[in-house]
């Protein structure tokens, strides 16, 4: 083409200009910078998955590991930084399948469920009205929000993260996220695709979130609507997808017994156990000092249709009544439905459950808004129903919550700062640190 026109050009005596040269080059220019950059990223690929089989790691595991990341964020980063990433994820799944046991009153051993809680409880924290809190800024590991009743007994995950990341320049933000990650491959999530990583969060060190986790006795509905900007479709996958997996013990949160017949597995039980069986009951379970616990069966709180005040002061008279039967003051006493597991009120050891075969099922009164309120309810229904599509809202939603406020100015996720038509504004919190939020013009200037 380019002799042709050339011999045209020449023909009619017009002078081939530079310009007008480089106008036939550039397409040819362009692919091979487009081929030069496949093969750098090709080539880097080959690199790390030597580097990888060299430490004696098989081709499936390094599979597993890529899989866990978005492969836009992933390959954006530097050779190091893969690396540093792929060993994080490397060691957290040697972690799980070490079968290290989490808590000795398990009936399991593994650490998944208690790593997908952690990772939970850090990003639940994320106040969606002013853009703090959650998984970007690994507030979770600072002793302040630690310590908030609410993150009883997540400590051995923790501590077990920050071992792992002893000479790793991982943020423990990021390692938090990935050990969630593992822990749902690990526990046969079918839709991991959903769920895989950006990177690149803050970690903020004198800084701690309390009080912002859901409490287990209310409705759920306005805080993962308004808090965490989530659909009530996405609300009801995130909170059953979440109580597929693990257990919950007395001297914890007050609360026992497993949501699941099998607790280290996705098998999409939750819904159809609790929408199909009508033979829930609910009892008061109190925990003492001496490890033991105390089921006392009372009324359904479900029954008039509501949760009110006055019951809660209801509660708090049965919870005396307990402590004077016991001749002590229990630790904690809260309220769950059980059922498969009918037995006489009394006082059982804790890790021995009263029931056949070993296994308590229990639901806290969270989950039973998902049955009872009429804006939940349909969902409940679908997800009960259809498994494929829990799995599939599940997983959009988690990655929803793991992922709050990466938009924040700097931050991976958006490495070059605000997107097109958008700057970045800067007020302080009064939390400890200058928050960083990505505004758009139009609305920017309605703030200045």
């Amino acid at each position: 083409v380019y002799g042709t026109r050339l011999s045209r050009s020449a023909a009619k005596g017009i002078p081939l200009t530079m310009p007008f040269r480089f106008h036939y080059f550039l397409p040819c220019m362009f692919l091979q910078l487009l081929a030069l950059s496949k093969e750098v990223k090709l080539k880097d690929s080959q690199d790390i998955t030597a580097h990888l089989l060299s430490q004696s790691l098989s081709r499936e595991r390094i599979r597993e590991i890529r899989s866990l990341f978005s492969p836009k964020w992933f390959n954006s980063l530097s050779r190091t930084k893969k690396l540093m990433y792929a060993e994080t994820a490397n060691a957290i799944f040697e972690l799980v399948d070490s079968r290290k046991d989490s808590n000795p009153d398990d009936t399991y051993n593994g650490f998944e469920p208690l790593l997908l809680r952690a990772s939970f409880h850090s990003a639940g924290t994320f106040e969606k009205r002013d853009s703090t809190g959650g998984s970007n800024g690994g507030t979770i590991f600072n002793r302040g929000e630690l310590e908030d009743p609410q993150n009883s007994c997540i400590e051995p995950a923790i501590l077990e993260i920050e071992d792992i990341l002893n000479n790793s320049e991982t943020p423990k933000s990021d390692a938090l996220v990935i050990a969630g990650l593992v822990a749902l491959k690990r526990m046969n999530f079918p839709r991991m695709d959903l769920v895989r990583m950006s990177g690149g969060r803050k970690c903020f060190q004198k800084l701690a979130y309390r009080d912002r986790l859901p409490n287990p006795d209310f409705n759920p509905k306005e805080q993962f609507l308004h808090q965490y900007g989530l659909t009530k479709r996405e609300l009801v996958a995130l909170i059953g997808g979440g109580h597929e997996f693990g257990a919950l013990h007395g001297k914890c949160s007050g609360y026992e017994g497993q949501w699941t017949p099998n607790p280290l597995s996705w098998d999409a039980e939750f819904f159809p156990d609790m929408m199909n069986n009508d033979d829930w009951k609910w009892y008061e379970v109190c925990t003492f000092k001496n490890n033991s616990i105390q089921f006392v069966q009372v009324e359904d709180p479900f029954a008039s249709g509501s949760i009110n005040e006055e019951e809660e002061e209801e509660e708090e008279g049965e919870e005396d009544a307990c402590a004077i039967q016991n001749n002590e003051i229990p630790l904690l006493c809260e309220e769950q439905a059980m059922r498969g597991c009918h037995f006489e009120d009394g006082l059982y050891q804790a890790g021995t459950p009263p029931c056949n075969d070993g296994t308590l099922i229990m639901r806290l009164k969270s989950d039973f808004f998902l049955r009872e309120d009429p804006d939940l309810r349909p969902h409940a229904i679908e997800f009960a129903n259809y498994p494929d599509t829990f799995a599939e809202v599940f997983g959009i939603a988690y990655h929803k919550l793991t992922h709050s406020a990466l938009n924040r100015c700097g931050v991976s996720g958006n490495p070059e700062g605000c997107p097109h038509g958008s700057r970045c504004q800067r007020t302080d919190n009064g939390g400890g640190y200058v928050l960083e939020e990505c505004a758009f013009a139009k609305r920017f200037r309605q703030l200045h």
